[in-house]
């Protein structure tokens, strides 16, 4: 049997809310989902979270061309050494200077010390929903749809 989560994250890779919101975005979560395992988990250092089997293709960010996972697995290696302090990256396509965490991930992937972890939701999260666990936590999220 697979499962399937949705990781929330902050587009900022070493925002961590304080204690008193993530309990108040749990709480919400729990409201829309109350039968299902919703865990808030705060990292020491920052992680790489991606979207399991979904995980297709890496994009650059500033002209859009499908990068090579070669050259993506050694930026990613490189970086991983050092615990992702440094999320830097050249795109080889153009030359842009950019990030690991903002380069298009298909399906969605970041970079975060903090995240909120559903298990097997039944449906995908409504924009209403991430915006108010959003606002909740002072921070924009992304969702990364897991798959294993």
């Amino acid at each position: 049997m697979s499962d399937n989560f949705i990781r929330l994250m902050p587009f900022i890779p070493n925002y961590v809310p304080p204690a008193d919101k993530i309990t108040k975005a749990v709480g919400v979560l729990s409201s829309v989902f109350p039968d299902l395992t919703i865990e808030a988990t705060v990292y020491p250092e920052v992680r790489f979270w991606d979207p399991g089997g979904n995980l297709e293709d890496v994009y650059c960010p500033c002209c859009g061309a499908q990068l090579d996972l070669a050259w993506w697995g050694k930026a990613m290696d490189q970086s991983a050494r050092d615990q992702f302090v440094d999320l830097s990256v050249v795109a080889p396509c153009c030359g842009c200077e950019t990030s690991l965490n903002d380069l298009q991930y298909r399906w969605p992937a970041g970079f975060a010390r903090f995240c909120i972890t559903i298990s097997n939701p039944p449906f995908e999260l409504e924009k209403s929903v991430m915006e108010a666990v959003g606002h909740t936590l002072g921070t924009d999220l992304r969702g990364v749809w897991i798959h294993y």
